[in-house]
């Protein structure tokens, strides 16, 4: 099989070459996620905000509160009615928390029109309706609540109908709400408009919301709309990193593994990518298996690499998958295993891995891992190949000159041997350097062979340093 030690094993994280990830995904190493305005967008939400939370009073006198409420006091109602959502001092009863809701929203009390909204949007204690939803938001929107205002903007939004909901996006963005500022953030980075945008980001970040605080590290990070600075980056990460938020916890663990913005620090690295990993975070359980392969201050640890990289590959994402198959393939973290490896590089390469495809043609090609299978072998090197990758195309061009696989054709073996050859691939710079000295798949020409050949001994190849020599002394 073809030297394994020449594909990444290490994320690019590192700083090394590495596989790029299939274009349906982020790509390998990425240290950052998409900021909002470089994410899709969301679709219609039915996850409305609920309302602000309100503390449990130490001293409650349930049964004043109970004579209050059926008195027709619109506080005690609804404060009653909160009691029975969350089951305070009374069994949880969401039938009695709406009919006291119901009764305070009917006094024109705000927070308790949107809680009846809000259970209408969740069937608790009703069945769930979306049109008496808006109703009651609407109530309480027209009120100046700006929960509220920021579920009318959904609930518009789910109802097409684009002016509304923007009209009360910028009330509810205006009046404080997080998520409204994030998502005004979100549409002003849609139009490139990133100084505004990181406006409104700062806002919701300043408030703690979460998503906001990473997308403000993104920003930084990234220098969408700023100046690139890792070190300011750093602590919006932190914050959203310190409230489990998974692309913060990766982020900081890439910015510890590169050393930007921080003092590299494998140990801190390490250990963030890990809080990531364990959520569930792809990229995150990639990087952290790279990280066990190659970079830990202690050496290698091929076993923790492979249980990480494994759970990435589980869920599709390639370029473990391709790593996954170079374990496999040379017995590290465990025996060695070509079955597997053929497993993991075909998985990868059906993703349009372009090393993953070159492994699995070498697979075909030496009956490794799998019986030898030589058309297999070619259509894997020419779909590799197609995409660039220098090692495939030289293959490809081999099995052209000799006919294996395939039809022979010593032409289309020469524009291999020098599309490869260009990339620097010193086999290649040899294989072509000896067509053109022999005039095979094309004219023959002794300054492109000496060329070719002192291109490939300047990489230490002794046969074309000889090859050199002997066409220097004609």
């Amino acid at each position: 099989m073809h030297a394994f030690a020449r594909f990444c094993l290490l994320a690019a994280a590192l700083g090394l070459a590495c596989p790029a990830a299939p274009q349906a995904g982020a790509s390998a190493g990425e240290p950052f996620a998409p900021t909002a305005g470089e994410r899709p967008a969301a679709a219609p939400q039915t996850a409305v905000l609920p309302a602000p939370a309100i503390a449990k009073p130490s001293s409650l006198k349930l049964e004043k509160l109970q004579a209050d409420a059926a008195k027709g006091d619109a506080e005690a109602q609804y404060l009653l009615g909160y009691l029975y959502a969350n089951g305070w001092e009374v069994k949880q009863d969401f039938a009695a928390a709406r009919h006291w809701f119901e009764l305070a929203a009917a006094q024109n009390y705000a927070e308790a029109q949107f809680q009846m909204g809000f259970l209408c949007t969740q069937g608790l204690g009703v069945r769930q309706d979306f049109a008496a939803a808006k109703r009651w938001f609407e109530l309480a929107a027209n009120q100046g609540y700006a929960p509220a205002e920021y579920n009318m903007a959904l609930l518009c939004t789910m109802d097409e109908e684009p002016q509304a909901a923007q009209t009360w996006l910028e009330l509810a963005a205006s009046h404080g709400v997080p998520p409204a500022q994030y998502e005004m953030a979100r549409k002003y980075a849609q139009k490139e408009d990133y100084q505004t945008a990181q406006i409104w980001l700062e806002r919701a970040a300043r408030q703690d919301y979460v998503p906001a605080q990473y997308d403000m590290g993104a920003l930084y990070a990234t220098g969408l709309g700023v100046t690139q600075d890792y070190a300011a980056a750093r602590p919006w990460f932190e914050l959203a990193a310190n409230q489990d938020y998974p692309l913060a916890q990766y982020s900081l663990g890439v910015m510890y593994v590169k050393g930007l913005g921080v003092t590299q620090d494998f140990a801190a690295a390490q250990k963030w990518l890990e809080k990531a990993a364990q959520k569930g975070n792809i990229l995150a359980q990639y990087e952290l298996g790279a990280l066990y392969a190659g970079s830990l201050d202690g050496g290698q640890d091929y076993a923790a690499a492979r249980k990480w990289l494994e759970l990435a590959a589980k869920q599709d994402y390639a370029p473990a998958q391709h790593n996954m198959g170079v374990l496999c393939a040379n017995g590290w973290g465990d025996k060695q295993d070509l079955v597997a490896a053929r497993h993991w590089f075909g998985l990868a390469a059906k993703q349009g891995l372009a090393q993953s495809q070159y492994e699995l043609g070498a697979l075909y090609a030496n009956g490794q891992g799998t019986k030898q299978d030589l058309t297999a072998a070619r259509h894997w090197f020419e779909e590799s190949a197609n995409q660039g990758y220098a090692p495939a195309q030289h293959a490809i061009g081999r099995m052209a000159f000799y006919g294996k696989g395939g039809p022979e054709d010593v032409g289309a073996a020469r524009a291999w041997y020098e599309k490869a050859a260009s990339q620097g691939l010193d086999e290649a710079q040899y294989d072509l350097g000896i067509l053109c000295t022999k005039g095979v798949g094309g004219p023959k020409d002794i300054e492109a062979a000496r060329h070719w050949f002192e291109q490939a001994c300047s990489s230490g190849m002794k046969n074309a340093c000889a090859m050199y020599n002997a066409l220097a002394r004609r």
